[in-house]
């Protein structure tokens, strides 16, 4: 092996070590979770430890009683929809993401109601943002 093959592949490996590093990097203080889909994992990434605690409860609730909801267009408002489920109803605005319940009203975020009717439109769009999380 030449010289300049052997200074080129010790700086291939030297390039792979460097990106590792940084992508384990990049990973410190991140709330991981590899039980959920691609969309509650970006979500994890966005927010804080706090956040992320109370939107897995959400989360994993709305995807356990979702084949118990039904969803119906409200007649009177655009963009509305009521989510009937076992005991109660809530009104779901599809444009923001925001509901009517208890733990969207509080926390200003759209996850128990919001998550399980995007997966049953097929809605592609991402239901959160992180841009109206308060840091505690």
């Amino acid at each position: 092996m030449s010289k300049a093959m052997c200074v080129k592949a010790l700086f291939a490996y030297d390039c792979c070590v460097e990106n590792a590093y940084q992508y384990r990097l990049s990973r410190i203080e991140r709330f991981m979770n590899t039980n959920y889909d691609d969309e509650m994992g970006m979500i994890l990434q966005l927010t804080t430890h706090y956040v992320a605690q109370h939107i897995e409860q959400q989360y994993a609730s709305g995807l356990a009683k979702a084949s118990s909801y039904n969803y119906v267009n409200e007649p009177e408002g655009f963009g509305v929809v009521l989510v009937n489920g076992v005991f109660s109803e809530y009104k779901l605005n599809v444009d923001s993401w925001r509901c009517d319940c208890e733990f969207s009203m509080s926390m200003k975020l759209p996850f128990r109601h919001a998550i399980p009717y995007r997966k049953h439109t097929k809605v592609l769009v991402l239901a959160f943002s992180g841009g109206g999380i308060d840091e505690r």
